[in-house]
Parts: C-alpha cells; structure tokens; sequence
C-alpha cells in the first residue's frame, strides 16, 4: 500500500481564547490481487457426511475427509490485479477559552470529506439490489453509475466537539472534566474494494454440497476451472456455485459518537487518579 499525507495547524491566542486551525490531506494507493480464499482453493470437511441421520453425536471430520466428499469446497480467483484509490480530506477548527482560575471550555468542529474507493480502470461492479431485475450489473462509471460503483456518501459530514475542565477546589488538586465528539470514519478500505474481487474480472467459487458433490463428483474430480464472465443479467447471476460482493449504495459515512467524564484528583508528588 502506498500511503501520502499532508497536514499543517496554526495557533492563534488572543486574550483568554486559544485558536487552532488545522487542515489534513491522506491519499491511499493499494494494489494487487490478494482474494478472502487462496486461489488454489480450500476443502472444507465436517462430520455430516459420515454422521447417523438425526444424531448429532456422530461422525468424524477426518472421517469424512477418507470419502473424499468435502462439505464446501472455496476458491477466489482474481484474473487482473486491482488498483484500489482513496481521497480523505479533513478540516477543523477549536476554541479554548479560561473564564476565570477555575474553568476552562474547548469547543470546535471537524469537517470531513470522505468518498468511497474508486478503482483506477473503474474495474468495480456492484449488484444493483434490483427486485426484479437482480443482477451484478452496477459496473463503475458505465450507464450512470458512479465512480464509486453506486456506493454514495455523506458530503456534510460535520463533527462537533466540546469539552469543560473546572477545578473543584481552585488549587489544582481535584479536577473534573467532561467531554463530547462526533467522528467521522472512512470505513475499512479493502472492504470497500471488495466490488474489484467480483466477476468478471474475479470469481469466486464456493460449491456447497448437494449442488457440486453429487453423482460421480468428489475429491478427485477437483475444482472446476474459473473462467472470466459478466454476472450482470438474472439469468447469469443465478448460475449455481457464485459468490458475489456487495455493498450498500445508501448516502452515509459511519460515525461513531463519544461522551467522557473523568473525576482527576492529585494525591501527592507524581501520583495522581
């Protein structure tokens, strides 16, 4: 992953008001083919295939590995590496301000620009959450769609924040303080990356049993081949033995809310609780 940043505050005191201004700038390149499953695949073995019906103390996962029939068999293939691109572009500003010996109160607010991840051949597609027409059809930039595979977010994304000191016995010794944030997050960027690990450009295979495991298949037959191919019709998407990623096209950056108060209280030299 390549990771850039540029960031910078200034402070400004003016009387009993302390200012600060501040502005950040992250840029993040990730690229490659790594999948959730190897590539050259995963068997998956449990005790149901050498378990009594309707005795769940039975069988024995090595067992059914001596039959040859797995469970669920998982291989992701990923035919072209992805390059994955995110902005994050912040701003705040904050007021600190004495009223008297005793107390103290800071009050800002933090404006934060957060798109999702783009990919750089827009080589991301999403499904389209369609009822009646379901498919893996929201392709990046193509038919309307958005850079960002039709993932939206917040553009408003304004964070308060608040925060009172007061001493309690004006000597310093016992202080309580209370606080307020909102923040705002980006989201994990690999899961948001996860719409350049879907078909075509991917496949994800997970054969369960009684769909790929039946008649002469087992073991020996091993897993067959990934092949390239668009998932972007119902008829296509309803082939059996597909996974798909997906992720919700609604306008919202998670954020998270935080409330503190805190009893300080200086005992002696060096030691405080």
């Amino acid at each position: 992953m390549l990771f850039r940043s540029v960031n910078d505050a200034v402070t400004l005191i003016v009387g009993r008001h302390t200012l600060e201004f501040g502005a950040q700038m992250f840029r993040r390149h990730a690229g490659g083919d790594a999948t959730e499953w190897t590539s050259r695949g995963m068997f998956l073995f449990t005790p149901d295939y050498t378990s009594l019906p309707g005795n769940s103390e039975t069988g024995n996962a090595i067992a059914s590995l001596l039959t040859g029939y797995p469970s669920e068999t998982r291989r992701d293939v990923q035919f072209s590496d992805y390059q994955l691109r995110e902005w994050e572009w912040s701003g705040f500003v904050t007021d600190e301000v004495r009223i008297g010996r005793r107390l103290t109160i800071q009050a800002g607010i933090r404006y934060s620009l957060l798109p999702p991840v783009t990919e750089a051949s827009n080589h991301m597609v999403n499904f389209n959450y369609s009822r009646n027409q379901a498919a893996l059809s929201w392709f990046a930039g193509q038919n309307g769609v958005n850079a960002y595979a039709g993932v939206h977010y917040n553009p408003f994304a304004f964070a308060p924040r608040a925060a009172v000191a007061y001493d309690v016995t004006g000597h310093g010794t016992t202080i309580l303080r209370a606080a307020f944030s909102t923040t705002f997050d980006a989201g994990a960027m690999m899961i948001q990356g996860m719409l350049a690990r879907n078909a075509p450009w991917a496949a994800n295979q997970d054969f369960l049993d009684g769909s790929f495991y039946t008649g002469a298949h087992d073991l020996t037959a091993g897993i067959p081949p990934a092949i390239p191919m668009a998932l972007d019709t119902p008829q296509a998407l309803n082939q059996p033995n597909f996974a798909v990623n997906a992720v919700e096209h609604g306008a919202f950056t998670p954020y998270s809310d935080q409330w503190g108060l805190v009893l300080q209280h200086h005992l002696r030299s060096g030691l405080v609780m």
